[in-house]
């Protein structure tokens, strides 16, 4: 089919006199050309096949060589100019319209992450890029990914914002040409973000008011592009899969499930119960390997010889791609077992594994971090986890917070380490990053280590607080709270101390997310008046809003309920549901109003 293709070129080359051959889709059989209908369902695999920004060269004897060829484009060329260009690229290649929709809607995204990376190259910091776009852009891109970042709780960095105002300030001042996307491509994007569009959608109408302006559905697509998930979109790099393979009855699945609830990455399993034989359990092994297979290949722990057999079997009929590690806690464990019941002697058979299994690499320590609070520091290394382990040792050496946790990274990748920093984001406030590079986070402070190491240790908090939006107010905010404390009748400042800041915590934690400083001070005072009036026995003014604010929030109710019991008991009074309808409403005010 290929020579076929190729001679039909040449023969259409010979008659136009071109000194190049260049083939067209007209010139391959109908069944090649009916490919193309393969051409979305099986993009994966093509992306694995023929890897991006590389040539292809044939030699005589059919070898292929490859080098990477960058494809420099003028300073101004956009992405509608893209869809322009490769529009008349497959229209020269004898594709029909329908066609042609199809592959630039499959491209599109591929193509937009390049764009949005030109446009960042061309800015080195905010200074720089005020000179190049209308100040009123850059303050409406800051409102609208600072409300992104709070609806979808992410994490973007600052290449995003910068390519966005020059997006936008190309299409709105400069007078960009634009080109249509195909309806298909728009309906997956918007069935594909719903809620990401819904915001662009909204940014866009406040953009048509400012600038007197009509924007498409298309310019809309491209603003959701920029603040949806990257790792979701198309193109993103796959991961080898973890899977686990070990005997006994939820053996694997119990340790995967642990360490994906740790790591929150998800981890394939097998089980094989030991009544079970080889010949039943290697289909199934089979089965679960093939369906976790994800493209990049699948790293497999195992427990003992016979499952290593099967994995290797499995690797030689299916082709798929897999590397196995022997993790043997079974035969350790039965080798330890069989020691203690032939020596009765508890010392002298622990010495004797120990020095059996002294060579054996043991998990430091400090391999995992489970934060203890909902604020947290992330020290980072690029050149591995050592570094940034030892800046979280220092400052934990150094700086005394019972509030912050500090967590290392070593991650070089930049994908990588915006997922793990969203992923940490999830359930934590990142307060700022430490190291000796800076991740260019939008809205998270950076610090390098190099400020910290010359820092002197009784300022080194201060100088942590100075990066820290807020931080710098709480010992402001802790001496207002005390003066307020010393007018208290029934509630004295040592009991203020002792009991307000543990229960706006556990609030904190129960509602899921940091207070801002203002409220935090807020609660801390009405806490305090509150236990006050019913320690000596006053009632609690009536709420007017308690029945909707109780009925809106019963889950959080319940668990504020839960964190008054100490107090209640401590003091033998009873917190009643008017004063749990005012802490709701600082917590969350009513829906009205959010």
């Amino acid at each position: 089919d290929i020579r076929i293709a190729c001679a039909n070129a040449y023969v259409r080359g010979l008659k136009a006199d071109q000194k190049e051959i260049r083939l067209a889709m007209s010139d391959f059989p109908n069944e090649v050309r009916s490919g193309l209908l393969e051409y979305k369902r099986r993009k994966a695999d093509l992306k694995e096949l023929i890897k991006e920004n590389v040539r292809y060269v044939f030699s005589e004897n059919q070898d292929v060589h490859t080098r990477a060829e960058e494809v420099h484009r003028p300073g101004g060329f956009s992405i509608y100019e893209w869809i322009e260009e490769r529009m008349q690229e497959l229209k020269e290649r004898g594709l029909a319209w329908e066609d042609i929709n199809t592959i630039i809607g499959i491209d599109i995204e591929n193509e937009f992450k390049k764009y949005n990376n030109s446009l960042v190259s061309k800015v080195a910091d905010k200074e720089q890029l005020s000179k190049m776009v209308n100040p009123r852009i850059m303050e409406l891109v800051t409102e609208f990914l600072d409300q992104a970042a709070r609806d979808f709780n992410r994490v973007y960095p600052v290449s995003v914002f910068y390519g966005l105002c020059l997006h936008l300030n190309a299409a709105l001042c400069e007078g960009e040409k634009r080109r249509e996307l195909s309806s298909d491509r728009i309906m997956e994007m918007i069935g594909k973000y719903k809620e990401e569009y819904a915001l662009a959608v909204k940014f866009a109408g406040r953009l048509e008011k400012e600038f007197s302006t009509r924007l498409p559905i298309d310019e809309v697509v491209f603003l959701t592009m920029f603040i949806c998930d990257r790792g979701g979109m198309a193109g993103a790099q796959p991961h080898p899969v973890l899977f686990i393979a070990m005997h006994g009855e939820h053996v694997a699945s119990s340790m995967a499930q642990v360490i994906q609830s740790l790591s929150g990455t998800e981890v394939g399993y097998y089980d094989l119960p030991l009544s079970k034989s080889t010949r039943e359990a290697y289909p199934e092994l089979k089965q679960a390997l093939s369906d976790w297979n994800r493209g990049a290949g699948i790293l497999a722990l195992y427990d003992m010889g016979s499952m290593r057999q099967m994995i290797e079997m499995v690797c030689a009929e299916t082709k798929i791609s897999i590397r196995a590690i022997a993790f043997p806690f079974t035969a350790l464990a039965l080798d330890c077992c069989r020691k203690v019941m032939l020596e009765p002697d508890l010392d002298a058979a622990y010495s004797s594994l120990l020095e059996r299994y002294h060579t054996l690499p043991m998990l430091r320590d400090d391999a995992y971090y489970r934060p203890r609070s909902g604020n947290v520091i992330i020290t980072l290394c690029m050149s591995g986890e050592g570094g940034a382990v030892q800046i979280k040792r220092y400052l934990e050496k150094k700086v005394h917070w019972d509030n912050v946790s500090f967590i290392p990274l070593a991650i070089s990748g930049r994908e990588e380490l915006l997922n793990e920093v969203n992923r940490i984001h999830e359930k934590h406030h990142i307060l700022c990053t430490v190291g000796a590079f800076d991740p260019q986070l939008l809205d998270i402070p950076f610090i390098p280590v190099t400020k910290v190491l010359e820092c002197p240790q009784e300022k080194l908090k201060l100088l942590l607080r100075a990066d820290i939006p807020g931080e710098a107010e709480d010992e402001e905010n802790d001496r207002i709270i005390m003066e307020l404390a010393e007018g208290l009748q029934y509630f004295g400042p040592d009991q203020v101390k002792r009991w307000v800041p543990s229960l706006v915590s556990e609030m904190e934690e129960v509602l899921g997310s940091p207070l801002p400083p203002e409220k935090r001070v807020g609660l801390s005072v009405h806490l305090a008046c509150g236990i006050n009036r019913m320690i000596g026995g006053e009632e609690t003014p009536v709420n007017l809003h308690k029945a909707e604010l109780l009925k809106e929030n019963r889950e959080l109710y319940g668990k504020l309920r839960a964190c008054m019991v100490p107090l209640e008991e401590a003091f033998h009074i009873r917190v009643d549901d008017n004063e749990y309808a005012h802490i709701l409403y600082i917590l969350r005010g009513r829906n009205s109003e959010n």
